[in-house]
């Protein structure tokens, strides 16, 4: 064989690898994409309706990780390799275990949480187990384990526990926007399950409830508070601490994901479109900024015969 048969011959073993090693480099590339969209619903950043659906999905067939310890991680490494072997219960042992561990509440906990739930009902087909994990679940992620706890429920033909479970939650709640919310969803609750008298009585009172003028006040509000928010991120700014202003911008983005996940939406359409005011205002400050200084840069650049003559 030649040379020129020889190099033909290495071209067509390798033409088929490297196609195979692209291929498995745009997989990566799109698992990893998947993976950041469903951490920014998970952490409160993203809260788009598609976002969110996607995210319930993947988490279904996933075991979602926090920001974990080198001790905690491998809690996860085990339920993640029990779950490979197709033991799902040993892996959410494994999570259990690690949450009566968490001595303060914390994301690390409500994830963890929310993952025995998705075990409980996707692998092991345990609702008590499920709507017992969900309901312990806090912070960001609450209305997620809600949704999904509900959810569950009506699948059961159990809408009057799901019904209970939530007028609980309800009965707990001071906040006039997450109680309006709430006794909405009772009322889809009720109308999913067939409940029809309850379904009319819980919209009744919340119509008595949400009037022009309390709804009104609740959107002036959300948008005080976005104003108050940019005013503390703009003294930051001046300040130099850029990161805390950073960190103050992504409170108020979690704020809105969870009035969206509430369901809580003329909050957040107020509270969306006074974000995005605030937000261009910020960038024309900024950019006019920019430009000032590089006017005044190229100015001192300039000779000093030219400055003069100017």
């Amino acid at each position: 064989m030649n040379g020129k048969s020889i190099g033909m011959a290495v071209a067509a073993l390798l033409i088929p690898t490297t196609c195979l090693l692209a291929q498995e480099g745009r997989d990566r590339g799109e698992e990893r994409e998947r993976e950041h969209m469903v951490r920014a619903v998970v952490q409160g950043h993203e809260f788009g309706p598609e976002a969110v659906r996607f995210a319930r999905q993947y988490l279904r067939n996933h075991i979602f990780r926090p920001e974990l310890d080198m001790g905690q991680s491998a809690y996860y490494s085990i339920a993640e390799i029990y779950l490979e072997r197709g033991e799902p219960e040993k892996a959410a042992a494994k999570l259990r275990e690690l949450a009566t561990q968490i001595r303060e509440p914390d994301e690390v906990l409500w994830i963890t949480l929310f993952n025995v739930a998705q075990i409980s009902r996707y692998r092991l087909k345990d609702t008590e187990g499920a709507v017992k994990a969900y309901s312990q679940v806090e912070g960001v992620l609450q209305p997620l384990a809600q949704a999904e706890m509900i959810d569950l429920l009506l699948e059961a033909g159990d809408g009057a526990r799901a019904a209970t479970l939530l007028g609980e939650r309800l009965k707990g709640t001071q906040e006039i926007g997450e109680r309006l919310a709430l006794l909405n969803e009772l009322g889809r609750i009720y109308r999913r399950a067939g409940m029809d008298v309850e379904a009319i009585k819980t919209f009744e009172e919340l119509a008595e409830s949400a009037t022009p003028e309390k709804m009104a006040g609740l959107r002036r509000d959300a948008e005080a508070e976005v104003v108050a928010a940019f005013r503390e991120i703009r003294r930051l700014q001046r300040e130099g601490r850029w990161e805390e202003a950073e960190k103050q911008h992504l409170s108020l983005r979690r704020r809105l994901g969870r009035f969206m996940l509430q369901r809580r939406l003329d909050e957040a359409q107020a509270m969306r479109r006074e974000i995005e005011r605030q937000e261009r205002e910020m960038r024309a400050f900024h950019e006019e900024r920019e430009r000032a200084e590089r006017e005044r840069r190229r100015d001192g650049d300039r000779p000093e015969e030219g400055r003069r003559e100017d």
